[in-house]
């Protein structure tokens, strides 16, 4: 028996100390690998058949997009490109019961023309409320959509941001020269 084991108090012939954290540190990191594992309902995909517009009041932020730039950057080099400045930018709302992070998570693909990009997804204290909202319209193989107005991208202004609404675009999107 060493000096230390005397100074915590152990027993001789007990487990030396870092068997003990070893063994509790292991046992930790087992438990928090398996809470990542979320069971989330597995369906078979209904076609979809048609987009219909989700109601909802006001404005709602996207949050995360400063991990999709370059898709946002494609969606808006694709509207500016086509010279429609009239043309709507639609947000295409997808639940996302598998993602790691949020068995709730709401993610918001931005669409124009033939191009669609994620962008982020709905904050996760609303997330719940409109998982639920979506859920009859996919079911009925109608595809939730949003008018998106984009922000930013500008040399003033670098960082994209996203919002979206039920009305039209607020603004139109910018691009750097």
């Amino acid at each position: 028996m060493n000096d230390f084991d005397r100074k915590i108090g152990r027993r001789p012939g007990a487990r030396p100390a870092w068997f003990v954290v070893d063994f509790v540190a292991s046992h930790v990191s087992m438990v928090s690998l398996g809470a990542a594992k979320r069971r989330h309902r597995t369906y078979e995909p209904v076609p979809i058949t048609e987009t219909v517009f989700y109601p909802f009041d006001g404005l709602q932020e996207i949050v995360g997009e400063s991990h999709y730039y370059a898709g946002i950057h494609r969606v808006v080099s694709a509207w500016k490109d086509s010279g429609a400045a009239d043309a709507p930018i639609l947000a295409i709302l997808r639940p996302e019961p598998g993602n790691p992070v949020d068995a709730h998570a709401v993610r918001v693909d931005l669409r124009f023309g033939d191009v669609t990009e994620t962008c982020g997804h709905i904050p996760a204290y609303l997330a719940a409320g409109w998982g639920r909202g979506l859920r009859p319209h996919l079911e009925a193989g109608r595809q939730p959509v949003a008018h998106a107005s984009v922000f930013g991208g500008t040399l003033e202004k670098p960082d994209y941001g996203v919002w979206l609404s039920t009305e039209r675009a607020l603004r139109r999107p910018r691009l750097r020269p």
